[in-house]
């Protein structure tokens, strides 16, 4: 059964966050080793170059480990699914219009459409778990930030 109330939030992010809510983090967490591994080679050839382009972005960011490698996974392949449906649709438009027998024109969505919304979802889930959405960035604060960003303040 789910426990009520908010999902808790890593510590780790709980510490980028410098700890807001003040309580005690905890002492005895499990430490997974940090990086993706090596993309697995059963993904399709779009969600292997999302994998390669997620993985870079989150292991820069010092976010991701070992553990998270299975969330990743899932990611690149809504994300490859959503790239060839979006291509489907803008080759074929988002609904089709066919004669009816009557003589009226029958007017369908593409179920390229569908699958679009339905990864476009996913991904959204997803990405916020990794904190790569504005909102779910929001509050969150790096030691240094990555090398050739520019900072806020002006020189």
């Amino acid at each position: 059964m789910a426990k009520p109330g908010p999902k808790t939030q890593p510590t780790q992010l709980k510490i980028l966050r410098g700890n807001p809510g003040k309580r005690a983090l905890p002492k005895n967490e499990p430490q997974p080793t940090h990086g993706f591994g090596p993309c697995p080679e059963h993904l399709t050839e779009m969600a292997k170059q999302a994998w390669e382009m997620f993985a870079a972005d989150l292991e820069s960011a010092g976010v991701g480990t070992a553990l998270d490698a299975t969330a990743l996974e899932l990611l690149c392949t809504s994300y490859a699914l959503y790239r060839e449906a979006a291509e489907q649709v803008a080759k074929y438009g988002p609904c089709w219009v066919k004669a009816n027998g009557d003589g009226l024109p029958s007017i369908k969505f593409s179920p390229h459409s569908g699958i679009m919304e339905r990864e476009r979802k996913t991904i959204r889930a997803l990405l916020a778990e990794f904190g790569m959405t504005p909102s779910s960035r929001t509050g969150l604060a790096m030691d240094k930030p990555p090398e050739g960003v520019r900072s806020r303040e002006r020189a």
